[in-house]
C-alpha cells in the first residue's frame, strides 16, 4: 500500500524504513500540530521514558514521528507470548511490579499521600533552578530538566500500564459474578479524592471566603477577568490575590494544551481561574462540601450493597473481591492523579527552563525574540549558547506551522499490519483500552447520540459548546457543557454544569472519571456532539444509558 495516503498530507520519511511501519495518529488526545522544538523535547523526555518503560515490561518498543508537526505513534519489535506464558508474566512481573505501587499493607488515604514520592522530588529539585543564571547554567538545567522528565517519564508509562491492567482485572472479576446486574464496577472504584477535585473544592472555598467581603464579592462580579487581572498588585485586589496566590502556588502548573511548551499555566496567566471563580461567586446558595460529601457518601452505599450480594459467597471469592477491589481503587485514582504529576506539570517545569534561555538569548542578540526558541531544534538550541547566530529561517518555519494548522492529518501513515496484534499482556491491555477509547457507532435517530454511559444519572438542559476553558464564561446555571475532550484544567468548570458530553474518550478519560467523583451525569465519546449539537439545544442527557436526546 502507498505508504502517503494523501496528496494533501505530505510526508517526509527522516528513516525510510519508517514507511514500512504502521503510525497511528493520536488526534483525539493531541490534535494540534507542535513546534520543532516542542517535538524535539517530547521525544527526549515523554517517549525517551515510554519506550524504556516498554522494554522493561517486555511490550516491544515505543515510537513516535512527527509528520507536518502532528504527533503519530507505533509499537513494533513487540515479543510474542504463548498462554503459559503470558500467565506466568502476569504471576511474576505484573504482580511485583504491581506491589511496589499499591501496597496493599498502607490504607487507602495514607498511601495516596506517598506513591508519588520520587516524582515531587524530581520536581521540588526543577523548582529550585535559578533562571537569573548566565546561559551555561541555563544549559545546564536544560540538560537536567531533559534527564528528570525522562525518569517521570517511564515511571508515568509503568504506572499506566499497570494500572490499566489492575482495573480490567477488576472488571473482569466484577462481571463474572454479577454480569451486567448491579451498578457498573467504574462506581465503585471512584472513592479517593484526586487531584483536580481538590483543586475544585479549594477554588470553592477561595469563592466562600470572598463571598463573606461584600466589597470584594462585587468587584469580582462586576470586572472582567483582565480588570482583575490589573488588581494584582493595588491594594483593592489584596483580598482577592492574596486567597488566589496560595491556590496558584498549589494548583497553578496547569495548562490547557497538553505536552504544548507555547502554553501558559494557570500560575502564568490565571484568567481560567478568575472565570470560574466568577461563576462561583454567582451560586450563594450552594454547598460544594456537602454535595461532595453526599456524593461520596454514594459511593460507599454502593460498595456496602455490593458486599451484601457476597456475603453468601464462598470466602475465597469474597477475599478475591476485596483485594481485586483495593487494588483497583489505587489503580483507578493514580490514573486520573498521574495526569498532573506526570504531565501538566512536567510541561510546565519544560516550559520555563525553554522562556529563560530564550529571553537569556534575545538579550544576547542570538534570537530577535525570546518566543522564536520554540521554533529552533533542540541541537540549534544547544548551540546557539554558544554560538553568535544560527543560518535558521525562524519566519519560514512560523509559515509552516501555520500551514501544517490547515492540513487535515490522516488517522493512519505507513503500511498497516496484517492479522491480529502479537499476543502479548500489554499490548491486550493497551488494545482493550484504546478500543473503549474509540466513539461509540452512530445511532441512525438524528434526533439521538450515543456514547459511553460514562457517570449515571440524567438531566435535561441547554447545551453550551466550549472549544477552550477561557470561553467557560458562556455558561449559564444549569447549562450542559458539551466539547471535543477534558483534561484536568477543565475540572473547575465541571462544578458551573449540570452534564457532561464530549465527542472523544473512553470509561477511564478524564471527563469520565472526574464526573464520576463528582456525581455528574456524563456521556463521552459520542463522536460527534460538539459539531451535531448547537448552543442553546434543549437535551436530555441519560449519563446511565449513555444517550443524548435532542427536544
Amino acid at each position: 500500500m502507498n505508504p502517503n495516503p494523501t496528496d494533501s498530507f505530505p510526508l517526509h520519511w527522516q528513516q525510510p524504513e519508517d514507511s514500512q511501519e504502521f503510525w497511528l495518529f493520536y488526534g483525539s488526545y493531541l490534535p494540534e500540530p507542535f513546534t520543532p522544538l516542542e517535538s524535539d523535547m517530547i521525544l527526549a523526555t515523554y517517549i525517551a521514558g515510554f519506550d524504556q518503560a516498554f522494554v522493561s515490561l517486555q511490550a516491544g518498543r515505543y515510537r513516535v514521528r512527527f509528520f507536518n508537526g502532528y504527533w503519530y505513534v507505533n509499537v513494533n519489535q513487540v515479543p510474542v507470548f504463548s498462554l503459559e506464558e503470558k500467565e506466568k508474566w502476569k504471576q511474576e512481573t505484573f504482580a511485583t511490579i504491581l506491589a511496589e505501587y499499591t501496597t496493599s499493607s498502607v490504607p487507602l488515604t495514607e498511601w495516596a499521600l506517598q506513591w508519588p514520592a520520587e516524582v515531587k522530588h524530581h520536581l521540588a529539585e526543577m523548582d529550585r533552578y535559578d533562571f537569573s543564571q548566565p546561559l551555561p547554567q541555563l544549559l545546564s538545567y536544560l540538560e537536567d530538566t531533559l534527564a528528570r522528565c525522562a525518569r517521570i517519564s517511564f515511571l508515568h508509562m509503568r504506572h499506566q500500564v499497570l494500572m490499566l491492567m489492575a482495573v480490567y482485572e477488576f472488571e473482569n472479576f466484577y462481571k463474572d459474578l454479577f454480569g451486567k446486574e448491579g451498578p457498573s464496577f467504574h462506581q465503585l472504584l471512584q472513592i479517593q479524592e484526586t487531584y483536580a477535585l481538590r483543586s475544585n473544592r479549594q477554588l470553592w472555598r477561595v469563592s466562600r471566603q470572598l463571598y463573606k467581603d461584600p466589597a470584594s464579592r462585587e468587584r469580582v462580579l462586576n470586572s472582567s477577568a483582565d480588570e482583575l487581572l490589573a488588581l494584582r498588585e493595588t491594594a483593592a485586589g489584596q483580598p482577592l490575590w492574596a486567597s488566589l496566590s496560595a491556590y496558584l502556588a498549589e494548583y497553578g502548573k496547569q495548562s490547557e494544551s497538553m505536552f504544548s511548551l507555547r502554553s501558559p499555566a494557570w500560575v502564568e496567566d490565571p484568567t481560567p481561574v478568575l472565570l470560574n471563580l466568577k461563576a462561583l461567586l454567582a451560586q450563594p446558595e450552594r454547598d460544594l462540601d456537602a454535595e461532595l460529601r453526599q456524593k461520596q457518601q454514594i459511593h460507599w452505599e454502593l460498595i456496602a450493597s455490593v458486599r451484601a450480594q457476597l456475603a453468601s459467597y464462598p470466602e475465597p471469592v469474597v477475599q478475591q473481591f476485596e483485594r481485586l477491589l483495593e487494588q483497583g481503587q489505587k489503580a483507578a485514582y493514580i490514573l486520573d492523579e498521574h495526569t498532573y504529576w506526570m504531565e501538566l506539570a512536567l510541561n510546565h517545569h519544560q516550559r520555563q527552563i525553554v522562556l529563560a534561555l530564550g529571553e537569556a538569548l534575545q538579550k544576547e542578540g542570538r534570537l530577535t525574540a525570546a518566543s522564536e526558541i520554540f521554533f529552533l531544534h533542540l541541537a540549534e538550541v544547544r548551540a546557539l549558547t554558544t554560538a553568535a547566530a544560527l543560518p535558521v529561517d525562524i519566519g519560514q518555519r512560523q509559515a509552516d506551522l501555520h500551514r501544517f494548522r490547515q492540513l487535515k492529518p490522516p488517522p493512519f501513515v505507513g503500511t498497516p499490519p496484517t492479522g491480529h496484534p502479537p499476543a502479548n499482556p500489554v499490548i491486550d491491555v493497551i488494545s482493550h483500552h484504546a478500543l473503549l477509547q474509540r466513539p461509540v457507532a452512530p445511532t441512525e435517530d438524528p434526533q439521538a447520540l450515543s456514547g459511553y454511559a460514562a457517570s449515571p444519572g440524567c438531566v435535561t438542559g441547554a447545551v453550551r459548546i466550549l472549544r477552550s476553558i477561557n470561553e467557560v464564561n458562556k455558561l449559564q446555571p444549569g447549562d450542559i457543557l458539551v466539547t471535543a475532550m477534558t483534561t484536568p484544567i477543565w475540572t473547575s468548570v465541571f462544578m458551573n454544569v449540570v452534564g457532561i458530553i464530549t465527542d472523544n474518550g473512553g470509561m477511564l478519560s478524564h471527563a469520565a472519571i472526574v464526573a464520576r467523583e463528582m456525581g455528574i451525569p456524563a456521556v463521552v465519546g459520542t463522536g460527534k456532539a460538539s459539531r451535531m449539537l448547537q448552543d442553546g439545544q434543549i437535551v436530555t442527557l441519560d449519563g446511565t444509558a449513555g444517550q443524548v436526546r435532542i427536544l
